[in-house]
């Protein structure tokens, strides 16, 4: 039985020192925003089962696979199945069963906002701090389920920019030797993410973009990236998250100093 995640949740990290300049956030939607984690969680541990997969997954494997392209999770999940058809040309089959029973599933599952997130991005909008959305849904999956999501569409509604995986797909490959040349090119979807945003706003620097994250690759991506990050209830400790948090409810907004677009290169506070 899949525990949520809400009853598992770790003791905040102190607060980072002195107030943060923020001109921008990105939430990773899926892990912060909704219950889309206890979701995906419960359908695997069913899929475990039904494929006959022979590698069980604990709850923090599970967290990191649901950051993963639906297809490169099929991939993944097919490669340690025990059942012999999953085998070479009977693999793309195989994967396309897999994508099939775990957007069935999906639908079956409720999603919804978790406690806290409507209150969040709305005092984010309030304080006129613009907001983007990351998913690591392709852009057909989300547009096919979002509508049942009910009040989701409150969040989305807020979001200056929305980023699914499928987009910046393309747009990553090759960038990691460029940025040997120019460290300000972003290499993963959060930095893409931040890139879209700037289309939108106007330029900020990656150190005044806050990323809420729900689970350790997330908190390095966005590190990765230079920007600050908030680890929301997840099993992991991740000592470079800038903060720990049991729930966004115990986000506390003193900490953000909102800088108006178009100012760059503001020094910390």
């Amino acid at each position: 039985t899949i525990t949520p995640r809400s009853t598992r949740l770790q003791s905040p990290k102190a607060g980072i020192k002195g107030k943060q300049q923020i001109q921008a956030v990105l939430f990773n939607l899926e892990s912060t925003l909704i219950t889309y984690i206890d979701a995906f969680c419960t359908v695997l541990e069913k899929l475990q089962s039904e494929f006959s997969i022979s590698k069980a997954l604990n709850r923090g494997a599970m967290e990191n696979l649901a950051t993963l392209p639906i297809k490169k999770l099929a991939l993944k999940a097919t490669r340690e199945t025990s059942l012999e058809e999953s085998k070479e040309e009977n693999e793309e089959i195989s994967v396309e069963k897999f994508i099939k029973r775990f957007n069935e599933l999906m639908d079956e599952q409720k999603v919804e906002p978790v406690d806290g997130a409507l209150e969040l991005v709305r005092r984010l909008s309030d304080m006129k701090i613009p907001i983007g959305l990351i998913t690591h849904m392709t852009m057909d999956r989300f547009a096919e389920l979002m509508p049942k999501c009910g009040e989701v569409s409150s969040i989305l509604e807020e979001a200056e920019t929305i980023v699914c995986a499928d987009e910046v797909e393309e747009k990553m490959l090759g960038r990691s030797p460029d940025r040997k040349k120019n460290p300000s090119i972003p290499t993963t979807i959060a930095g893409v993410a931040r890139e879209r945003l700037q289309e939108r706003i106007g330029e900020f620097s990656p150190r005044h973009c806050l990323v809420f994250a729900g689970v350790a690759k997330e908190v390095r991506m966005a590190k990765k990236d230079r920007m600050l990050c908030a680890l929301v209830g997840s099993t992991s400790r991740v000592r470079s998250a800038d903060w720990i948090l049991q729930s966004l409810q115990q986000f506390d907004f003193k900490n953000l100093v909102p800088i108006p677009h178009g100012i760059v290169g503001v020094e910390d506070v």
